[in-house]
C-alpha cells in the first residue's frame, strides 16, 4: 500500500493536501500511485473539521503502526523533514515529497516537488494544472481553504501572487462568491481557543525543529483575541515548561499571533529562551515573559530562521 501523509500536528493544508494528491494520483495513472490512501499522522484539529463538513468531504484516518505492513510507501506531503515525520517512516520507504517547506532530505533518488509558495495546496493545484485535472467543486473548496489558511487570507509573507491566482480559480470551481467574506469566516474558527486547556494552546500548531543540536518547539496561535490570550500568560508559560518536559525539548517557543493586525507577540519560559528571542529579533521584552515581535506571521519565513541563528550564535549552557 501507498500512503499519502502530512506532518504530525496537522493543519488544514496538511489535511487537504492528502486527499487532494490522491485524487490527482487516482486521474493520472502516469504518477504511478492510483489506489494510494490519503491518512494522517495525527489527530486534525477544529478548522480542518469545519472545512471538510462545510464541503462534505470524509476526512482521512489517522495512521496507526499496527496497519502497516513490509513493503509499504509513503508519499510525504507538506513536509520533508524528519523532525516532522509520523514516527516509523523509514528513509527508503519514501517515494515522493511535495512541499513548500525548506529541504531537509537524506533519502535515495525520489520524486520530489518543492516551491517556495504560501500552501503545499498551491502547488497540487499547480500539478492538476499541468496534467489538465480539474478539482471537482468539493476539493476545490477544500484547497481554496487551505490555501486562505495557510497565507493567512494573504497576509503572510510567504504568501505568492501564484497563491492569489489560484484562490480566484479554485474560488470559482468551488462557487465561493465573496472569498474576503470567507476569510473572516475561517479566522473565527481557527480563532476559537475557549475550549482548550492552557497545555492544548501552547501545543496547538507546533513544530520541532533540530537547531544546532538543540530540540526546539515552536507553537503558534493564530486569533483575532491576542490581548486575552497574551493576558493568560502566567497559564500558559507554566504549561509551556510542562509540554517542555513531555516533548523532551530544551527551548519552547509560543507566538500568539493576531491575523487581524499582523502582529505577534512571542512567549518564553525561562532565561535561556528569554536571550534567545532577544538575539534573534533584537528587541527587549514587553513585559514578564512576552516580547512584541511585530508584523511577523510565518513560523517558516520568520520565526524559524531567526530563532536557529540565535542559537548558534549564542553560548548557552
Amino acid at each position: 500500500m501507498t500512503y499519502i501523509i502530512g506532518h504530525q500536528k496537522p493543519d488544514l493544508d496538511t489535511v487537504v493536501s492528502s486527499v487532494a494528491t490522491q485524487y490527482l494520483f487516482d486521474q493520472k495513472e502516469g504518477f504511478g500511485h492510483v489506489g494510494a490512501q490519503p491518512v494522517l499522522a495525527g489527530t486534525h484539529n477544529e478548522e480542518t473539521s469545519f472545512v471538510f463538513e462545510k464541503f462534505g468531504v470524509k476526512i482521512p484516518p489517522v495512521l496507526v503502526n499496527e496497519q502497516l505492513l513490509p513493503g509499504d510507501s509513503f508519499v510525504l506531503v507538506d513536509h520533508n523533514e524528519k523532525s516532522q515525520r509520523f514516527d516509523t517512516i523509514a528513509n527508503d520507504a519514501i517515494i515522493e515529497i511535495i512541499d513548500h517547506h525548506p529541504i531537509e532530505l537524506s533519502t535515495n533518488a525520489i520524486f520530489v516537488t518543492v516551491k517556495p509558495w504560501g500552501s503545499t495546496a498551491s502547488i497540487i493545484y499547480f500539478l492538476m494544472k499541468q496534467n489538465n485535472v480539474t478539482p471537482p467543486q468539493e476539493i476545490a473548496g477544500l484547497m481554496l481553504s487551505a490555501i486562505l489558511s495557510d497565507t493567512v487570507g494573504f497576509r503572510s509573507s510567504t504568501t505568492t501572487q501564484n497563491d492569489k491566482d489560484f484562490v480566484t480559480e479554485l474560488a470559482h470551481i468551488a462557487e465561493i462568491n465573496d472569498v474576503e467574506a470567507y476569510i473572516f469566516e475561517l479566522f473565527k474558527v481557527k480563532s476559537n481557543v475557549t475550549h482548550l486547556s492552557p497545555q492544548q494552546i501552547v501545543t496547538k500548531d507546533y513544530k520541532k525543529f533540530n537547531m544546532s543540536g538543540k530540540q526546539v518547539l515552536i507553537n503558534q496561535v493564530e486569533t483575532v483575541e491576542q490581548s486575552k490570550l497574551v493576558a493568560q500568560k502566567a497559564e500558559l508559560t507554566s504549561a509551556m515548561r510542562d509540554v517542555k518536559q513531555l516533548e523532551g525539548v530544551e527551548y519552547i517557543f509560543c507566538a500568539i499571533s493576531d491575523v487581524l493586525a499582523v502582529n505577534t507577540k512571542m512567549l518564553y519560559s525561562n532565561e535561556n529562551e528569554r536571550r534567545i528571542l532577544e538575539e534573534a529579533f533584537d528587541v527587549a521584552p514587553i513585559e514578564d515573559a512576552v516580547f512584541d515581535i511585530g508584523p511577523r506571521l510565518s513560523r517558516k519565513n520568520e520565526f524559524v530562521p531567526p530563532i536557529q541563528m540565535a542559537i548558534k550564535q549564542l553560548d548557552l549552557e
